[in-house]
């Protein structure tokens, strides 16, 4: 696998990740309202499947409108493998939701074990990301700060969306 192909997976699964995270936020403070795990279930598995159609479609109808035909079936096989990095990003919350489902935990433990998991995700790719022998320990500090904060402000405009 080249670097860029690579580069291409991780993009969709960090957006993935995050508005998974957006979703889970919004789903913890709905469980007092009367939220189930099968309310769960369908808010994850249409936001994934939807984020990984849309990704596709664009992909698809953005190629159309530049080159003017249709995209090769090369390059097609290539777009859906790059946007299963939006499916791979709910993953742990369908596991966390699953074990919710048979009772070995709560609702609420389930996605707040989510959110930590998926912050810690984030938080050690971020970190990854400012790895490289220019950056010195300042300039390393500052880039996680600036996209933690970058983070923090789409997660707040996706649950202020809804």
């Amino acid at each position: 696998m080249s670097r860029e192909y690579l580069a291409e997976i991780f993009r969709e699964r960090i957006y993935g990740s995050i508005t998974v995270l957006a979703v889970n936020i919004g789903l913890v403070l709905k469980i007092n309202d009367g939220l189930t795990v099968r309310h769960a279930f369908i808010t994850i598995i249409a936001t994934i499947v939807g984020l990984w159609l849309a990704g596709i479609f664009s992909s698809v109808l953005s190629y159309r409108i530049v080159h003017q035909k249709n995209m090769p079936r090369k390059q097609f096989a290539h777009e859906l493998t790059v946007h299963r990095g939006l499916l791979m990003a709910g993953w742990s919350t369908l596991i966390m939701l699953t074990l919710a489902a048979f009772g070995a935990v709560s609702l609420h433990t389930a996605i707040l074990t989510d959110i930590i998991l998926t912050i810690t995700a984030l938080t050690f790719t971020v970190l990854r990301g400012t790895k490289s022998g220019a950056n010195t320990f300042i300039t390393a500090l500052i880039s996680v700060a600036i996209q933690a904060t970058i983070i923090g402000f789409i997660i707040l405009l996706k649950l202020n969306s809804k």
